[in-house]
Protein backbone atom coordinates (compact mmCIF):
# COMPACT_ATOMS: atom_id res chain seq x y z
CA UNK A 1 0.00 0.00 0.00
CA UNK A 2 2.84 2.38 0.88
CA UNK A 3 4.56 1.52 -2.41
CA UNK A 4 1.42 2.28 -4.45
CA UNK A 5 0.88 5.59 -2.69
CA UNK A 6 4.51 6.58 -3.24
CA UNK A 7 4.24 5.85 -6.98
CA UNK A 8 0.90 7.66 -7.14
CA UNK A 9 2.51 10.79 -5.67
CA UNK A 10 5.39 10.58 -8.14
CA UNK A 11 7.99 10.14 -5.41
CA UNK A 12 11.07 7.88 -5.41
CA UNK A 13 9.91 4.40 -4.41
CA UNK A 14 13.30 2.67 -4.21
CA UNK A 15 13.58 2.99 -0.43
CA UNK A 16 10.07 1.71 0.37
CA UNK A 17 10.01 -1.28 2.73
CA UNK A 18 9.03 -4.69 1.34
CA UNK A 19 10.36 -3.65 -2.08
CA UNK A 20 13.14 -5.36 -4.02
CA UNK A 21 14.78 -4.08 -7.19
CA UNK A 22 17.77 -4.75 -9.39
CA UNK A 23 20.39 -2.01 -9.13
CA UNK A 24 21.85 -2.08 -12.64
CA UNK A 25 24.74 0.24 -11.80
CA UNK A 26 25.81 -1.97 -8.91
CA UNK A 27 24.93 -5.23 -10.63
CA UNK A 28 23.04 -6.62 -7.64
CA UNK A 29 19.58 -7.24 -6.22
CA UNK A 30 18.63 -4.80 -3.48
CA UNK A 31 16.22 -6.05 -0.81
CA UNK A 32 14.71 -3.38 1.41
CA UNK A 33 13.68 -4.01 5.01
CA UNK A 34 10.55 -6.04 5.69
CA UNK A 35 7.55 -4.36 7.24
CA UNK A 36 5.66 -6.37 9.89
CA UNK A 37 2.75 -8.43 8.64
CA UNK A 38 -0.56 -6.62 8.64
CA UNK A 39 -2.59 -7.99 11.54
CA UNK A 40 -5.82 -6.09 10.87
CA UNK A 41 -6.84 -7.30 7.42
CA UNK A 42 -10.18 -5.50 7.61
CA UNK A 43 -8.49 -2.14 7.19
CA UNK A 44 -7.15 -3.10 3.76
CA UNK A 45 -10.59 -2.95 2.19
CA UNK A 46 -11.89 -5.10 -0.67
CA UNK A 47 -9.97 -5.91 -3.88
CA UNK A 48 -10.75 -3.49 -6.71
CA UNK A 49 -12.27 -5.87 -9.24
CA UNK A 50 -13.31 -3.02 -11.53
CA UNK A 51 -9.79 -2.68 -12.94
CA UNK A 52 -10.31 -5.85 -15.00
CA UNK A 53 -13.21 -7.86 -16.43
CA UNK A 54 -14.22 -9.81 -13.33
CA UNK A 55 -17.42 -11.06 -14.97
CA UNK A 56 -15.24 -12.82 -17.54
CA UNK A 57 -13.33 -14.46 -14.66
CA UNK A 58 -16.63 -15.66 -13.18
CA UNK A 59 -17.77 -17.01 -16.54
CA UNK A 60 -14.47 -18.89 -16.94
CA UNK A 61 -15.21 -20.57 -13.59
CA UNK A 62 -18.55 -21.78 -14.93
CA UNK A 63 -20.53 -19.08 -13.17
CA UNK A 64 -18.73 -19.25 -9.81
CA UNK A 65 -17.13 -16.19 -8.20
CA UNK A 66 -13.66 -16.83 -6.70
CA UNK A 67 -12.72 -15.30 -3.34
CA UNK A 68 -9.74 -15.33 -0.97
CA UNK A 69 -11.01 -14.25 2.44
CA UNK A 70 -8.17 -15.07 4.85
CA UNK A 71 -4.39 -15.45 4.51
CA UNK A 72 -1.82 -18.06 5.41
CA UNK A 73 -1.62 -21.70 6.50
CA UNK A 74 -0.07 -23.01 9.74
CA UNK A 75 1.35 -26.18 8.14
CA UNK A 76 4.90 -26.56 6.85
CA UNK A 77 4.59 -28.85 3.83
CA UNK A 78 8.04 -29.05 2.23
CA UNK A 79 6.90 -28.09 -1.30
CA UNK A 80 4.73 -25.08 -0.35
CA UNK A 81 5.57 -21.41 0.03
CA UNK A 82 3.97 -21.06 3.47
CA UNK A 83 6.99 -22.28 5.45
CA UNK A 84 9.29 -20.13 3.29
CA UNK A 85 7.16 -17.07 4.07
CA UNK A 86 7.19 -17.95 7.77
CA UNK A 87 10.98 -18.21 7.90
CA UNK A 88 11.31 -14.91 6.04
CA UNK A 89 9.52 -13.27 8.96
CA UNK A 90 11.39 -15.30 11.58
CA UNK A 91 8.39 -17.50 12.45
CA UNK A 92 7.99 -21.24 12.71
CA UNK A 93 4.74 -21.23 10.72
CA UNK A 94 2.68 -18.89 8.59
CA UNK A 95 -0.32 -18.77 10.91
CA UNK A 96 -3.65 -17.94 9.30
CA UNK A 97 -4.62 -14.29 9.61
CA UNK A 98 -8.39 -13.94 9.75
CA UNK A 99 -10.56 -11.08 8.63
CA UNK A 100 -13.72 -10.44 10.59
CA UNK A 101 -16.72 -12.47 9.46
CA UNK A 102 -18.67 -9.27 8.83
CA UNK A 103 -15.96 -7.99 6.50
CA UNK A 104 -16.03 -11.24 4.48
CA UNK A 105 -19.82 -11.23 4.21
CA UNK A 106 -19.77 -7.56 3.18
CA UNK A 107 -17.27 -8.30 0.39
CA UNK A 108 -19.40 -11.13 -0.98
CA UNK A 109 -22.47 -8.87 -0.88
CA UNK A 110 -20.54 -6.16 -2.69
CA UNK A 111 -19.58 -8.55 -5.49
CA UNK A 112 -23.13 -9.95 -5.61
CA UNK A 113 -24.49 -6.45 -6.24
CA UNK A 114 -22.15 -5.87 -9.18
CA UNK A 115 -21.77 -9.23 -10.93
CA UNK A 116 -23.81 -12.30 -11.87
CA UNK A 117 -22.78 -15.65 -10.39
CA UNK A 118 -24.46 -18.84 -9.19
CA UNK A 119 -21.91 -20.15 -6.70
CA UNK A 120 -18.85 -19.10 -4.69
CA UNK A 121 -15.39 -20.67 -4.58
CA UNK A 122 -13.34 -19.78 -1.49
CA UNK A 123 -9.67 -20.37 -2.31
CA UNK A 124 -8.05 -19.60 1.06
CA UNK A 125 -4.95 -21.75 1.65
CA UNK A 126 -6.96 -23.44 4.40
CA UNK A 127 -10.48 -22.16 5.04
CA UNK A 128 -11.38 -24.32 8.06
CA UNK A 129 -8.46 -23.48 10.38
CA UNK A 130 -10.45 -21.63 13.04
CA UNK A 131 -13.68 -23.43 13.96
CA UNK A 132 -15.13 -20.56 16.01
CA UNK A 133 -14.64 -18.16 13.11
CA UNK A 134 -15.90 -20.73 10.59
CA UNK A 135 -19.14 -21.50 12.42
CA UNK A 136 -19.90 -17.80 12.83
CA UNK A 137 -19.25 -17.31 9.11
CA UNK A 138 -21.52 -20.22 8.14
CA UNK A 139 -24.35 -18.95 10.35
CA UNK A 140 -24.27 -15.47 8.80
CA UNK A 141 -23.59 -16.76 5.29
CA UNK A 142 -26.65 -19.02 5.10
CA UNK A 143 -28.89 -16.19 6.34
CA UNK A 144 -27.63 -13.51 3.96
CA UNK A 145 -25.90 -14.90 0.86
CA UNK A 146 -27.84 -18.12 0.11
CA UNK A 147 -25.55 -19.35 -2.69
CA UNK A 148 -23.78 -22.71 -2.73
CA UNK A 149 -20.06 -22.49 -2.04
CA UNK A 150 -16.88 -24.51 -2.25
CA UNK A 151 -13.99 -24.20 0.22
CA UNK A 152 -10.58 -25.66 1.04
CA UNK A 153 -10.10 -28.31 3.76
CA UNK A 154 -7.41 -30.66 5.09
CA UNK A 155 -7.98 -34.33 5.96
CA UNK A 156 -6.55 -34.22 9.49
CA UNK A 157 -8.87 -31.34 10.45
CA UNK A 158 -12.05 -33.04 9.24
CA UNK A 159 -14.65 -34.68 11.46
CA UNK A 160 -18.36 -35.39 11.47
CA UNK A 161 -19.32 -32.07 13.06
CA UNK A 162 -17.31 -30.06 10.52
CA UNK A 163 -19.05 -31.59 7.51
CA UNK A 164 -22.44 -31.31 9.20
CA UNK A 165 -21.89 -27.59 9.73
CA UNK A 166 -20.52 -27.07 6.23
CA UNK A 167 -23.48 -28.82 4.63
CA UNK A 168 -26.01 -26.83 6.66
CA UNK A 169 -24.15 -23.62 5.76
CA UNK A 170 -24.46 -24.22 2.01
CA UNK A 171 -21.20 -25.98 1.14
CA UNK A 172 -21.69 -28.23 -1.88
CA UNK A 173 -18.03 -29.13 -2.44
CA UNK A 174 -14.72 -29.17 -0.57
CA UNK A 175 -11.25 -29.13 -2.06
CA UNK A 176 -9.10 -31.56 -0.07
CA UNK A 177 -5.57 -32.13 -1.35
CA UNK A 178 -4.34 -35.70 -1.37
CA UNK A 179 -0.93 -34.77 -2.90
CA UNK A 180 0.27 -38.39 -2.95
CA UNK A 181 -1.19 -41.83 -2.34
CA UNK A 182 2.23 -43.15 -1.33
CA UNK A 183 2.86 -42.80 2.42
CA UNK A 184 6.60 -42.19 2.06
CA UNK A 185 6.18 -39.44 -0.53
CA UNK A 186 3.23 -37.81 1.25
CA UNK A 187 4.62 -37.81 4.78
CA UNK A 188 8.42 -38.06 4.56
CA UNK A 189 9.16 -36.16 1.35
CA UNK A 190 6.25 -33.71 1.34
CA UNK A 191 5.93 -33.42 5.16
CA UNK A 192 2.15 -33.68 5.04
CA UNK A 193 2.06 -35.93 8.13
CA UNK A 194 -1.42 -37.32 7.43
CA UNK A 195 -1.90 -41.09 7.90
CA UNK A 196 -3.65 -43.04 5.14
CA UNK A 197 -6.61 -44.00 7.35
CA UNK A 198 -7.19 -40.32 8.18
CA UNK A 199 -7.20 -39.44 4.48
CA UNK A 200 -9.73 -42.16 3.68
CA UNK A 201 -11.97 -41.26 6.65
CA UNK A 202 -12.14 -37.58 5.65
CA UNK A 203 -13.38 -38.45 2.17
CA UNK A 204 -15.94 -40.89 3.60
CA UNK A 205 -17.29 -38.17 5.89
CA UNK A 206 -17.71 -35.75 2.99
CA UNK A 207 -19.65 -38.39 1.04
CA UNK A 208 -21.79 -39.10 4.13
CA UNK A 209 -23.10 -35.54 4.05
CA UNK A 210 -23.50 -35.41 0.28
CA UNK A 211 -20.62 -32.97 -0.18
CA UNK A 212 -18.64 -33.30 -3.38
CA UNK A 213 -14.87 -33.58 -3.12
CA UNK A 214 -12.21 -32.30 -5.49
CA UNK A 215 -8.70 -33.53 -4.73
CA UNK A 216 -5.40 -32.30 -6.12
CA UNK A 217 -2.21 -34.34 -6.35
CA UNK A 218 1.41 -33.71 -7.23
CA UNK A 219 3.57 -36.11 -9.22
CA UNK A 220 7.19 -35.95 -10.35
CA UNK A 221 8.60 -35.48 -6.84
CA UNK A 222 12.14 -36.34 -5.73
CA UNK A 223 12.51 -40.10 -5.08
CA UNK A 224 9.09 -40.88 -6.60
CA UNK A 225 8.85 -43.96 -8.81
CA UNK A 226 6.26 -44.90 -11.41
CA UNK A 227 4.75 -47.41 -8.98
CA UNK A 228 4.30 -44.61 -6.42
CA UNK A 229 2.40 -42.53 -8.99
CA UNK A 230 0.18 -45.56 -9.62
CA UNK A 231 -0.50 -45.71 -5.86
CA UNK A 232 -1.83 -42.16 -6.02
CA UNK A 233 -4.07 -43.06 -8.95
CA UNK A 234 -5.29 -46.24 -7.21
CA UNK A 235 -6.12 -44.44 -3.96
CA UNK A 236 -7.97 -41.64 -5.74
CA UNK A 237 -9.94 -44.23 -7.70
CA UNK A 238 -11.03 -45.90 -4.45
CA UNK A 239 -12.09 -42.59 -2.86
CA UNK A 240 -14.73 -41.85 -5.52
CA UNK A 241 -13.92 -38.16 -5.82
CA UNK A 242 -15.78 -35.74 -8.08
CA UNK A 243 -12.79 -33.96 -9.55
CA UNK A 244 -9.20 -35.29 -9.53
CA UNK A 245 -6.56 -32.68 -10.34
CA UNK A 246 -2.81 -33.07 -10.77
CA UNK A 247 0.28 -30.91 -11.05
CA UNK A 248 3.89 -31.78 -11.76
CA UNK A 249 6.16 -30.77 -8.89
CA UNK A 250 8.05 -27.49 -9.32
CA UNK A 251 10.99 -26.67 -6.98
CA UNK A 252 10.11 -23.17 -5.81
CA UNK A 253 12.90 -21.06 -4.35
CA UNK A 254 12.99 -20.88 -0.56
CA UNK A 255 11.25 -24.23 -0.04
CA UNK A 256 12.80 -27.23 1.73
CA UNK A 257 12.10 -29.53 -1.18
CA UNK A 258 14.05 -27.31 -3.57
CA UNK A 259 17.05 -27.66 -1.24
CA UNK A 260 16.62 -31.44 -1.38
CA UNK A 261 16.58 -31.34 -5.18
CA UNK A 262 19.83 -29.36 -5.23
CA UNK A 263 21.46 -31.60 -2.61
CA UNK A 264 20.75 -34.75 -4.64
CA UNK A 265 21.63 -33.23 -8.01
CA UNK A 266 18.09 -33.31 -9.39
CA UNK A 267 17.74 -29.59 -10.07
CA UNK A 268 18.61 -28.27 -13.52
CA UNK A 269 21.51 -25.81 -13.46
CA UNK A 270 19.87 -23.27 -15.78
CA UNK A 271 16.32 -21.92 -15.52
CA UNK A 272 14.16 -23.02 -18.44
CA UNK A 273 11.97 -19.99 -19.09
CA UNK A 274 10.00 -21.88 -21.73
CA UNK A 275 8.89 -24.50 -19.22
CA UNK A 276 5.17 -24.80 -18.51
CA UNK A 277 5.29 -24.46 -14.74
CA UNK A 278 3.55 -27.35 -12.94
CA UNK A 279 2.72 -28.87 -16.33
CA UNK A 280 6.25 -30.09 -17.12
CA UNK A 281 9.09 -31.25 -14.91
CA UNK A 282 12.01 -28.95 -14.13
CA UNK A 283 14.02 -31.82 -12.56
CA UNK A 284 16.40 -34.55 -13.62
CA UNK A 285 14.50 -37.44 -12.08
CA UNK A 286 16.44 -40.71 -11.62
CA UNK A 287 13.43 -42.98 -11.19
CA UNK A 288 11.12 -41.97 -14.06
CA UNK A 289 11.79 -40.31 -17.40
CA UNK A 290 10.06 -37.08 -18.38
CA UNK A 291 8.10 -38.62 -21.24
CA UNK A 292 6.52 -41.20 -18.94
CA UNK A 293 5.81 -38.58 -16.28
CA UNK A 294 4.12 -36.40 -18.88
CA UNK A 295 1.89 -39.32 -19.85
CA UNK A 296 0.60 -39.63 -16.27
CA UNK A 297 0.00 -35.90 -16.05
CA UNK A 298 -1.84 -35.59 -19.36
CA UNK A 299 -4.04 -38.66 -18.75
CA UNK A 300 -4.46 -38.40 -15.00
CA UNK A 301 -8.25 -38.16 -14.71
CA UNK A 302 -8.80 -40.92 -17.28
CA UNK A 303 -6.46 -43.21 -15.32
CA UNK A 304 -8.23 -42.42 -12.03
CA UNK A 305 -11.64 -43.11 -13.56
CA UNK A 306 -10.37 -46.41 -14.96
CA UNK A 307 -9.84 -47.52 -11.36
CA UNK A 308 -13.51 -46.76 -10.66
CA UNK A 309 -14.93 -48.89 -13.46
CA UNK A 310 -15.76 -48.96 -17.16
CA UNK A 311 -18.53 -46.31 -17.09
CA UNK A 312 -16.55 -43.58 -15.26
CA UNK A 313 -13.58 -44.45 -17.51
CA UNK A 314 -15.60 -43.99 -20.73
CA UNK A 315 -17.08 -40.71 -19.46
CA UNK A 316 -13.59 -39.40 -18.69
CA UNK A 317 -12.36 -40.42 -22.15
CA UNK A 318 -15.25 -38.58 -23.80
CA UNK A 319 -14.64 -35.52 -21.59
CA UNK A 320 -10.94 -35.48 -22.55
CA UNK A 321 -11.78 -35.70 -26.25
CA UNK A 322 -14.46 -33.00 -25.95
CA UNK A 323 -12.01 -30.68 -24.18
CA UNK A 324 -9.59 -30.96 -27.07
CA UNK A 325 -12.28 -30.49 -29.74
CA UNK A 326 -15.00 -28.16 -28.39
CA UNK A 327 -14.45 -24.38 -28.63
CA UNK A 328 -13.67 -22.58 -25.37
CA UNK A 329 -16.99 -20.68 -25.37
CA UNK A 330 -18.97 -23.95 -25.60
CA UNK A 331 -16.93 -25.39 -22.72
CA UNK A 332 -17.70 -22.29 -20.63
CA UNK A 333 -21.43 -22.66 -21.38
CA UNK A 334 -21.34 -26.27 -20.20
CA UNK A 335 -19.54 -25.32 -16.98
CA UNK A 336 -22.07 -22.55 -16.34
CA UNK A 337 -24.98 -24.96 -16.88
CA UNK A 338 -23.39 -27.31 -14.34
CA UNK A 339 -23.03 -24.48 -11.83
CA UNK A 340 -26.72 -23.62 -12.21
CA UNK A 341 -27.63 -27.25 -11.60
CA UNK A 342 -25.56 -27.15 -8.44
CA UNK A 343 -27.26 -23.96 -7.32
CA UNK A 344 -30.68 -25.52 -7.84
CA UNK A 345 -30.15 -29.12 -6.78
CA UNK A 346 -27.28 -29.21 -4.29
CA UNK A 347 -28.00 -26.22 -2.06
CA UNK A 348 -29.90 -27.23 1.11
CA UNK A 349 -33.63 -26.74 0.42
CA UNK A 350 -34.23 -24.97 3.72
CA UNK A 351 -31.89 -22.16 2.59
CA UNK A 352 -33.61 -21.51 -0.73
CA UNK A 353 -36.72 -19.98 0.88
Amino acid sequence: MKFVKTVELGKDYHAVENFCFYAKEEGRLVKNNLMPKETDLDRLGFPDRSIFNFQKVIDSYGGAAPFMLNRGCPYNCSFCSNHALAYTYGSLSNLTRMRSVDSCIAEIKDVDAKYKFDAIHVWDDLFITNRKWLYEFLEKYKKTIKKPFMCTTRSNLCDDELFKQLKEGGCYRVHMSLESGNDFIRNTVMKRNIPRNVVIKSFELAHKYGIEVSASSIIGLPFETEDMIKETINLLGSLKIDSPGVNIFYPYRGTHLRDVCIEYGMSEQRVNYGLRERRESALKLPHINKKRLQYYHDNFEVLVRREEGILPYMKARIKKIAKSVLPQDIQRMLRKAMAKRIAGDRFPSNLQD
